[in-house]
């Protein structure tokens, strides 16, 4: 049983650690050559986007299989990941970098990190490598079932309709929230109001997201 614990861990955390730490690095160092830490932003969920199509498909077209082959091995709960994390991630990415573009600076609230003797050399440490290793945990559910060969959880073949169903409207109410809680931050913003948003979702949860 040890074995095989181990054997899933190589197979599936491992590559996610490699693979968000590549990313990190070199969005590191231009991070440190702009002068702007919320590049790292950027990478939040378009590099788990990338993650997940790199496990798919990615991986496998690396090693010569074609593209349709890559395509047609994928299935429908495999679609199901990819379409839910593609739609996410795509929103959020767009939402994050059109945000920095109408600020035209660099996020405030890593102000202290320029400000702060020896703050770029901490935040190395202290912000990208630690968000890649919460991305390698975070892109397990969109990356292990295209990677592990050990046994995972499945159900009975009557039930699985009824499970993806009840797993999209999960997403779907999942997203939705999020989306409402982005559009309802922007309006209390764009009101004048100071302090901390109370309305609606916000007034429910502190972090809707």
């Amino acid at each position: 049983m040890a074995t095989s614990y181990v054997g899933v861990l190589r197979d599936t955390l491992l590559p996610n650690l490699i693979f968000h730490t590549s990313l990190t690095l070199p969005a590191y160092i231009y991070a440190r050559s702009t002068n702007t830490v919320e590049t790292k932003d950027y990478l939040w969920a378009s590099g788990q986007l990338s993650n997940a199509l790199y496990t798919a498909l990615g991986s496998r077209i690396v090693l010569g299989v074609p593209l349709s082959t890559a395509l047609a091995t994928i299935t429908r709960p495999g679609w199901l990941i990819l379409s839910g994390v593609t739609l996410w991630a795509s929103r959020l990415t767009y939402r994050v970098i059109s945000r920095a573009v109408r600020r035209g600076k660099d996020d405030e609230r890593y102000n202290y990190v320029k400000e702060e003797k020896g703050g770029w050399n901490k935040a190395l440490w202290s912000l990208f490598v630690p968000e890649a290793i919460v991305q390698s945990l975070v892109t397990l559910p969109f990356t292990a079932p295209f990677r592990t060969t050990y046994p995972v959880l499945t159900c009975p073949a009557e039930w699985k309709t009824t499970v993806e169903a009840l797993a999209i409207g999960l997403f779907g109410v999942g997203f939705a929230l999020e989306v409402i809680a982005d559009w309802q931050l922007e309006k209390f913003k764009q009101s004048g109001e100071t302090g901390i948003n109370r309305q609606g979702v916000w007034g429910i949860v502190r972090h809707p997201k």
